[in-house]
């Protein structure tokens, strides 16, 4: 399903809509310029650029492969200005992409949204309570993937965790 409001869940408000509706952008636009100070794949925990809160600013991860891990520590807020944390990666090869997120603190009701480079959003992680989300997918080689972290009804810290099987 292409990004349009149409498509959407009756629970997504229309700032929602509009970051989705950005994929496309930020996935056809190419890097940002913007890299991780950690290489890709080596499990260093990372911290989120303070300018990834829309798609079209999505924080370049790099290039992921089997047997790479990523670690990203983060924060949203349903209320505040900080709503989505947006993260992209390529795949060096065809791979398995699996992620977990969890919440630092205080329990907290997150959901991860994922896209590909043609502004498709081709799944939604929402087990709908607070605890993990965790999903897999896959990629095939030089596939681009967005990650797109939200909070539900709260705000709160997160570790996410993305590794290539």
């Amino acid at each position: 399903m292409n990004l349009e409001m149409k498509h959407l869940t009756p629970r997504l408000n229309p700032l929602h809509a509009l970051v989705l509706a950005c994929v496309a952008l930020a996935c056809h636009g190419g890097s940002n310029g913007k890299s991780s100070t950690a290489p890709i794949g080596d499990g260093r925990i990372q911290v989120e650029a303070a300018s990834n809160e829309s798609p079209g600013d999505a924080q370049s991860l790099g290039k992921l492969g089997p047997g790479g891990s990523l670690r990203v520590r983060g924060a949203v807020s349903a209320f505040g200005a900080d709503q989505f944390d947006s993260y992209r990666f390529d795949a060096a090869k065809a791979t398995t992409v699996g992620f977990e997120l969890e919440p630092e603190g205080a329990p907290a009701d997150f959901d991860v949204w994922l896209a590909d480079a043609a502004g498709t959003l081709r799944e939604r992680f929402e087990a709908n309570g607070s605890g993990s989300e965790t999903g897999e997918f896959d990629l095939a080689a030089g596939e681009v993937a967005l990650l797109v972290v939200t909070a539900t009804d709260t705000d709160g810290g997160y570790l996410l965790t993305i590794d290539g099987r």
